[in-house]
């Protein structure tokens, strides 16, 4: 049976056989705690007389044995997706997340794909209430910030029902998004007897089959493989120099937590840092200044997926991976020096010059914080000895004493005086704008977004406090957005 009849736009390019039917049942007492009304109108969904009762309609489901009925009018089929990758849990693919049509439900209840020796926290299916309006929060910040966005939620539903540690569970409705994952392997997870799946093997061997379709309808054409994987490991290093340069952490930087398109998604563990340290958000992980080498890592098993699994190609993942570091870091020097006034988007410079004061800076900012460490400082704390607003100070003053304070310094006055096209108009704006206090980024900080969004739903309106509370916080966020 093609499944994918029921999935829609992009995604329903895989093989069938990366998607699995589950039957889910219909949650009476469900109620939107917050809707997405710019999201909605693109997609076309205002026309809906009542969108609440709609997105109700058509998502408030759970696989949950609590919620079960025997009336056909109170189930509705949803399709699990198979895809493997790093930090999976020895899940087969999405454990608490079902597709219909062109979104999915994430926290809807354990579905066929989850591994059932493995650990309760990943196997439940269930979401809190908190950590999904957290989804949809980031999901919005993200798309804001970074050059390609991010997956956006269409709404948060309140399941009206109580997880066994007594937190209120809720649905994340979202976009789907390809990923690099949907074509990896699952190895640790194992089919039971009575399963009607095909193996890992077939899953991933027809996925890799299907890889030109599914990009050509990401990106509207196909011309050949190596020209297709730097397009996108070109959009991954663009979007990590942004997060890079905002000091967004997203925790767990895997080929299932970004898209083909670039997009983030999955931000359980994401927070705005206080500095350019090596700050770990996420227990196994890595830590903000090497998040990088997860995608390094998902290149090399996306290759090697790929070789072993398609006869008629055989490539190198180091070419890949050389290809994403370099593009990498030419991404993020451009935005810091763009950042800083020292260079506009599109200008000509010495890149050999730009290259040394990049360099330069990246070590003044990184002084003190290279040592991976638990625990997310706020704003200009923890151990780094340098910030963004003395680097602004350093650059336009001499500090009258040998260090890297000076060589900086120098190295931006020879940068200006041999640019006769040098605005320093806009060098000194930028460097205002840094000096500012504009960077601060504690509004977006873990530990505060959780205490704001519980605050929030303690309030009988809670749904009104929830939409002001992001609305508030998006705002804030635009205003970072003039500095680069």
């Amino acid at each position: 049976m093609n499944y994918s009849r029921k999935i829609y736009g992009p995604i329903s390019k895989l093989s069938p056989s990366s998607f699995v039917p589950f039957t889910t049942y219909k949650v009476k007492g469900a109620k939107i705690i917050w809707r997405n009304d710019n999201l909605i109108k693109e997609y076309g969904l205002g026309s809906e007389c009542d969108i609440d009762s709609w997105l109700l309609e058509e998502f408030a489901f759970s696989s949950l044995e609590h919620f079960s009925s025997n009336l056909a009018s109170d189930k509705s089929t949803f399709f699990a997706e198979r895809y493997g990758g790093q930090l999976i849990a020895g899940n087969g693919g999405g454990g608490r997340a079902g597709l219909k049509g062109l979104f999915q439900c994430k926290g809807i209840g354990p579905t066929p794909l989850v591994n059932q020796g493995g650990a309760p926290q990943y196997t439940i299916g269930i979401a809190s209430l908190e950590e999904m309006i957290n989804e949809a929060l980031w999901g919005e910040v993200c798309n804001i910030l970074l050059p390609f966005g991010a997956v956006r939620c269409l709404a948060v539903i309140d399941l009206d029902y109580l997880s066994d540690n007594m937190e209120k569970c809720a649905i994340a409705v979202r976009e789907n998004e390809f990923r690099l994952a949907h074509f990896e392997l699952s190895p640790y997870f194992l089919l039971n007897n009575t399963s009607e799946l095909v193996s890992e093997t077939t899953r991933v061997r027809a996925s890799i089959e299907s890889f030109p379709m599914c990009f050509q309808s990401v990106f509207g054409y196909y011309t050949d493989f190596e020209s297709s994987m730097k397009i996108i490991l070109e959009r991954y290093a663009k979007q990590l120099s942004y997060a890079k340069f905002f000091r967004i952490c997203h925790g767990s930087l895997t080929s299932s937590n970004i898209g083909m398109s670039g997009k983030y998604l999955d931000f359980g563990t994401i927070s705005s840092l206080g500095a350019y340290e090596n700050i770990v958000t996420s227990r196994g992980n890595i830590g903000f200044l090497n998040e990088q080498d997860n995608i390094l890592e998902s290149i090399v098993n996306f290759i090697d997926n790929h070789n072993w699994y398609s006869s008629d190609i055989d490539v190198s993942s180091d070419h890949f991976c050389s290809f994403f570091s370099e593009s990498l870091n030419i991404h993020l020097r451009n935005n810091f020096l763009i950042a800083l006034g020292l260079i506009k988007e599109d200008s000509d410079f010495d890149e050999e010059k730009a290259n040394e004061i990049f360099k330069i800076i990246y070590r003044y900012l990184t002084i003190g914080g290279n040592k991976e460490l638990k625990g997310v400082p706020y704003h200009n704390m923890g151990n780094c000895f340098f910030n963004l607003e003395s680097l602004a100070k350093c650059m336009r003053n001499d500090p009258k004493k040998n260090g890297i304070e000076s060589q900086l310094f120098h190295l931006v006055c020879d940068f200006i005086d041999t640019n006769p096209d040098f605005d320093m108009n806009n060098f000194h704006r930028k460097c205002d704008l840094i000096s500012s206090n504009v960077f601060n980024l504690d509004f977006l900080h873990y530990d505060v977004v959780r205490e704001k969004i519980n605050s929030k739903l303690s309030h009988i309106d809670s749904h009104l406090h929830i939409t002001n509370y992001i609305n508030e916080v998006l705002s804030d966020t635009r205003k970072l957005r003039d500095i680069l």
